[in-house]
């Protein structure tokens, strides 16, 4: 008997041996792989969202021997501005594995590496959302983490209320469910809320606003070109809108979409669905409706350096990265690229486009296909040598098939013109003597053809030839026009991308701006009369040597007290690379900015540069007032 209690509390003090460092083992790994698990996730941020600058970071971390604590902040702004910043913390409460109280509690009896409790931290700045979820967390989450990377979550956001005399409004709270698989890259999740509420008390007309049946589905993975396939969808059973007074009221019944991304080896295709059940207004039902959109023959490695060249720039606009401004090998590999998705014949195709009600329903089909533009002889045609042969070369064809119902339509005009408060016989006869009128119409146009209830119109395009109900259409002509127009230039012999200015592209960027100027006799300098704008006087001058290459610009600021050498050293680490500032000996402050052409700009591009700049000279003159 002895013999075998010693055996028994031999193996109970083994296996707490063993459970105490295995826990101690878990809580250092945990801590180790925090700062790899930050790295990467700045690193996701930074990749799925280049326009916005976000960051995570580690605030604390104390690691205790069951358990730890940490502290993350999400971060929007630059590092080093506090007074740009905008900080949201989470506080972390960690349970170490092989066995962590909230996993087992959970059901969860196999070892996991820790059970992570965290939720939103109150701030001064969200001190207003706390106090519409009565002090409670208005985020939370309970991630139950395995050791091969797999996380099992549970989170929601709070219920939220909020009133005042002059609005309220009520969230029921939402609740989410994921499992994320770290080495896959994958999620699979949902989150679901029951109803919002949203009331506004103007008294001349109060209107509510009531969503109910809120769900969100994703299950996405990182694919083999760096972009997230698989399938997300969202669906929202019923959206009321109503106007008591007024008697007014709407309603939306399953208003959804679903978004599906694939890829093979070499391709990346993707289709878009939305899709209405019923539409009711007042007492009429409208009908319902979807529409499908696709793209199809995504050249997979093309769009994968585009997608990179083009986050890599952002993050130097954004002062993330050195900038190096575009290179002239970013153009050429951005042109390359572009034209490898050609190349693959992508289409980019309406399915479908229907709207159906008890009358009958109408469809739209269309497809574009295209390719990768090349001249007579086989040779690639230069978007930027020839803008207007590239694009109409790179459509390959274009088929379009309409059917629209005229009882469908008739019975929709009908149900307008009685919501405009026309009796209802009144509104009968109106509306059918529309449809007999657009028909008409369609038929002397060309643009469509009666087929009994149905007016129908075919489009296609191919080899240069377009036809439209049988006729041929000059389309090469009006793609020609149409991206004439886009370049805008009136002049045929203008190309969009220019390498120095001239009277007629300076012309064009002043006009742009939409104030008056006025050209010194040479030509080459200017003054804008741009009275609402802080600055005293804005001019600009070309810098000719001996092609017009350079614009500069100067905005200067005579009525205003100069700022600081330390507010002047502020502005320019932040700005000094688009519009530098400086104080003139006299101590007058002076806004600078300057465009080359011969980096290879379009005009377009410059304009949008210039009313850049124009505005920067509005805030530059709110900033030396503070």
């Amino acid at each position: 008997m002895k013999k075998s209690v010693a055996i028994t509390t031999g193996v109970v003090i083994v296996g707490a041996g063993a459970w105490l460092g295995a826990t101690w083992y878990t809580g250092q790994r945990i801590e180790q792989q925090s700062q790899q698990y930050l790295a990467q996730a700045n690193e996701q941020l930074a990749r799925a969202i280049p326009g916005f600058q976000l960051r995570l970071e580690q605030e604390s971390y104390e690691r205790g021997f069951f358990s730890s604590k940490s502290r993350y902040t999400l971060v929007f702004g630059k590092k080093g501005d506090d007074e740009e910043q905008i900080r949201v913390s989470f506080k972390n409460d960690i349970g170490h594995g092989p066995f962590p109280g909230g996993a087992i509690s959970r059901g969860y009896l196999m070892p996991k590496l820790a059970y992570v409790h965290s939720e939103l931290e109150s701030s001064e700045l969200l001190k207003p959302l706390f106090e519409m979820s009565q002090g409670k967390a208005p985020l939370w989450s309970d991630a139950i983490i395995s050791y091969d990377g797999q996380a099992n979550t549970e989170g929601g956001i709070a219920p939220l209320s909020y009133k005042n005399d002059d609005a309220s409004f009520t969230f029921s709270g939402a609740t989410l469910d994921s499992v994320y698989d770290h080495r896959k890259q994958a999620v699979k999740g949902s989150l679901t809320a029951k109803e919002l509420l949203v009331q506004d008390a103007d008294q001349d007309s109060p209107v509510n606003l009531r969503m109910a049946g809120m769900e969100v589905n994703l299950d996405n993975r990182m694919g083999k070109f760096g972009l997230s396939v698989g399938t997300t969808g969202m669906l929202i059973k019923s959206i009321e809108v109503s106007d008591s007074e007024n008697d007014r009221f709407v309603k939306l019944d399953k208003l959804g979409y679903s978004v599906a991304v694939s890829e093979d080896d070499t391709m990346v295709n993707a289709l878009a669905t939305y899709s209405l059940e019923k539409l009711r207004i007042a007492e009429d039902d409208f009908g319902s409706g979807e529409i499908a959109v696709s793209i199809k023959r995504l050249d997979g490695p093309a769009l994968k350096a585009l997608t990179e060249t083009y986050q890599q720039l952002m993050r130097q606009a954004l002062g993330s990265e050195p900038s190096t401004g575009m290179q002239q090998a970013d153009i050429e590999a951005v042109l390359a690229n572009g034209q490898k998705v050609l190349a693959g014949n992508p289409v980019i195709a309406i399915d479908k486009l229907v709207w159906r009600n008890a009358a009958g329903d109408s469809l739209l089909t269309a497809d574009v296909e295209f390719t990768k533009p090349v001249n007579e002889d086989g040779t690639p045609i230069s978007l930027i040598e020839d803008h207007k042969q590239f694009a109409i070369k790179a459509i390959k064809r274009i088929n379009a098939d309409l059917r629209l119902s005229k009882p469908m339509v008739a019975t929709m005009a009908e149900q307008v013109l009685r919501l405009r408060g026309m009796p209802a016989e009144q509104a009968k006869q109106e509306a059918d003597e529309q449809v007999q009128t657009m028909a008409g119409l369609a038929e002397m146009m060309n643009a469509g053809k009666n087929d009994g209830d149905n007016i129908v119109s075919k489009f296609s395009y191919v080899d240069g030839r377009g036809e439209l109900n049988g006729k041929e259409v000059p389309v090469a002509e009006m793609l020609a026009e149409l991206v004439s127009s886009g370049g805008g230039m009136d002049d045929e012999d203008e190309m969009m991308y220019i390498e120095s200015f001239d009277d007629e592209s300076l012309a064009y960027l002043l006009d742009s701006t939409g104030y008056e100027y006025a050209l010194d006799a040479s030509g080459r300098m200017f003054t804008l009369d741009a009275d609402d704008l802080p600055p005293t006087e804005i001019k600009g001058t070309l810098v000719c040597d001996p092609d017009c290459t350079v614009l500069r610009m100067t905005a200067v600021y005579g009525d205003q007290k100069a700022p600081s050498a330390a507010r002047l050293k502020e502005w320019n680490e932040e700005y000094g690379e688009f519009a530098p500032a400086s104080i003139t000996k006299k101590g007058v402050a002076e806004l600078h900015f300057e465009v080359d052409a011969s980096q290879i700009l379009d005009l377009e591009t410059i304009e949008s540069l210039l009313q850049a700049f124009l505005g920067t000279t509005d805030e530059f003159g709110d900033f030396i007032q503070q």
